[in-house]
């Protein structure tokens, strides 16, 4: 959850920064979103999932991509946690090539893009 501006573990839509290091910057909402590239993490398919770190970002952000993509929370995920699947499958070459061919992106557990 720490990921997350609030800090909380609440159902409550995320937009107050709240918890450290997000109340020390100068806006009030977060305007930063995870796109994550996971290749090897237990319970969670390989694939590309989105951390919504403000929610009310979730419908133009929806638009803003690919029409192919799921916005589906992964089985198992709590229900306060704004992570969606958008695709399933293998990655490490995509997250590789995206963050500067560093191996380490496509060889570790995940990887992540700020967007």
């Amino acid at each position: 959850m720490h990921c997350l501006p609030s800090g909380s573990g609440q159902p409550q839509r995320q937009r107050d920064q709240l918890a450290l290091p997000f109340r020390a910057l100068p806006w009030d909402t977060a305007e930063v979103h995870l796109a994550l590239f996971v290749h090897r993490v237990s319970g969670l398919p390989k694939g590309l999932y989105f951390l919504v770190r403000n929610e009310d970002h979730l419908s133009h952000l929806k638009t803003a991509t690919r029409p192919d993509f799921e916005w589906k929370k992964p089985d198992g995920c709590p229900g306060d946690l704004p992570l969606y699947k958008l695709t399933e499958g293998d990655c490490q070459k995509l997250a590789k090539g995206l963050s500067c061919h560093q191996d380490i992106a496509g060889d570790g557990c995940f990887s992540l893009g700020m967007i």
